[in-house]
């Protein structure tokens, strides 16, 4: 069993020469955050198995299960519900926390195929290693100041994705868009903002574009790669590349990963294959509205 997500990002800095000192939180955990398990299934343990143990043993119950036959993996998501924590101290009102529960979503990955698990375990590393480089990249330019923007960027990267109606953005689909965009440099800083909304603002107008309609008011196209016909991949430091298949209205991979495990095209994974590109852009384009308007931005794809 391994943990991933949220809980596995875990930007500690290391005890060498640096001329600064985190002072924040060095993880990206938030109130809507999953915990999530990879599990390598024993012969002879079913992903049902786990799940009755969950149930019958914590404070879980089933929402979901969902198996994936391509991957050899069965989805589980359990909810869980827990008593708050009441140590406030002495002195503090303590009738809001009084008979309350707080609940915590449970992502268990129940893998059969030795590959597959494997497979899964290298592509959460390449997006680790992405998700690392850029932050020491902002790190090395802007010092503390970069780090600090980085690790903001992220959560506003995943609050976003949690005003997106449904299911179309995940916060695991947002932050590698978020991640590509820092990738390309896709944004602009200004004196009128700080690093990480000059960085936000930066992917909403790329969300906008990239995901938004061909055609602008006037009914020429809008310049620059469009999901339809271009794909992005994560790996060695991100590029645009043609679509690889029109069986996903967009696409986003870990290209050299999969490249390295010899995996057939159609099993590579496609991180935005839930991803629905009118709902992004129309998301990202109402934000912006609210939230940066009058701003300009003439740098394009």
């Amino acid at each position: 069993m391994q943990l991933y997500g949220s809980l596995s990002l875990d930007m500690t800095q290391p005890e060498v020469a640096q001329p600064w000192k985190q002072d924040w939180a060095s993880y990206y955990v938030n109130a809507k955050s999953d915990v999530d398990f990879v599990v390598e299934m024993r012969p002879g343990v079913s992903a049902a198995d786990i799940a009755q143990r969950l149930t019958q043993k914590g404070n879980w119950r089933l929402i979901s299960k969902v198996e994936v036959h391509k991957f050899a993996s069965t989805q589980l998501t359990l909810l869980g519900s827990f008593p708050e924590d009441k140590s406030k101290p002495a002195g503090e009102d303590r009738s809001d926390i009084s008979g309350s529960n707080s609940e915590v979503y449970l992502d268990v990955t129940c893998i059969e195929n030795e590959v597959h698990f494997d497979r899964f375990k290298a592509r959460q590393e390449a997006f680790r290693t992405a998700f690392s480089e850029v932050r020491r990249l902002f790190e090395a330019k802007f010092g503390i100041d970069g780090a600090l923007a980085f690790d903001v960027y992220v959560h506003l990267l995943k609050a976003f994705a949690a005003k997106v109606p449904g299911n179309n953005l995940t916060g695991f689909q947002a932050t590698c868009i978020g991640l590509f965009v820092l990738q390309i440099g896709f944004f602009r800083l200004k004196v009128s903002q700080s690093i990480a909304l000059s960085m936000f603002e930066g992917f909403l107008r790329f969300c906008k574009t990239f995901y938004g309609d061909p055609l602008n008011s006037a009914g020429w196209p809008m310049p620059g790669p469009s999901y339809r016909q271009c794909a992005i991949d994560l790996s060695q430091g991100g590029r645009f590349m043609p679509r690889l298949s029109e069986n996903w209205r967009s696409e986003l991979y870990f290209l050299s990963t999969e490249g390295e495990m010899d995996v057939r095209g159609d099993e590579r994974v496609n991180v935005t294959h839930s991803l629905d590109p009118r709902v992004v852009a129309e998301e990202a384009q109402s934000l912006l509205n609210r939230a940066f308007a009058g701003h300009q931005f003439d740098v394009w794809l």
